[in-house]
């Protein structure tokens, strides 16, 4: 079984990266317990609050997103020759409760939960919505909203993304009871969505896949 490592982070105080070097951002990989990810990773990068952390599948790339005085936005660093580069900024945080940024097993694509406008100078959404943007040969693309099925006028947030890009999140109904849903990738599109069945969905709410 091949996992996404996502660790709970961070804010970064700008970067002396070049001293950055092995896997796991020069850190002991965890082995069948988990340990404390350690809160500085270098002289001025610092990690600290509650934020996602995510490891695409060869280890080689990493994504977070924080804020400081300084700083804000969803940064990547990448180990390359066994070194990692600085935090480059890949999004800035829109005012639209952006949060939840997941990166795909294979660092092509990383989805996030807004409420940013659905339509270009529209209205916040009423509720939240799952976004994604792409890692393309010209560096990454602007975020876009998934198209419907998968948004809806519901609350649709906390996704996750398997290997064969299997979508797994959470829909809220009238923002009563939350249950998780799946929608499976055929030709770069989500175009059916199904409820998933007891034991995983009960009565109580089910969320976070």
């Amino acid at each position: 079984m091949t996992l996404v490592i996502s660790v709970f982070c961070c804010n970064v105080q700008n970067d002396d990266s070049s001293a950055i070097k092995g896997p796991y951002l020069g850190q002991k990989p965890p082995g069948d317990l988990p340990e404390t990810f350690k809160s500085r990773i270098s002289p001025n990068i610092e990690i600290k609050g509650i934020p996602y952390f995510n490891f695409a599948r060869n280890g080689k790339l990493l994504v977070y997103y924080g804020s400081n005085a300084s700083v804000d936005g969803v940064f990547i660093m990448e180990e390359k020759e066994g070194i990692w580069t600085s935090p480059q900024r890949v999004l800035s945080l829109s005012p639209h409760e952006d949060r939840h940024f997941i990166l795909t097993p294979d660092g092509k694509r990383i989805f996030f939960t807004s409420r940013r406008p659905l339509d270009p100078g529209g209205e916040p959404a009423k509720n939240p919505n799952l976004w994604v943007f792409d890692n393309t040969p010209s560096g990454w693309s602007q975020p876009q909203p998934l198209k419907a099925p998968v948004n809806t006028d519901q609350a649709e947030f906390y996704s996750t993304v398997t290997v064969d890009g299997t979508l797994y999140f959470t829909r809220s109904i009238s923002n009563e009871n939350a249950d998780i849903y799946r929608s499976r990738l055929v030709n770069r599109e989500y175009a059916r969505v199904e409820r998933l069945d007891v034991p995983i969905n009960t009565k109580y709410v089910d969320a976070d896949p």
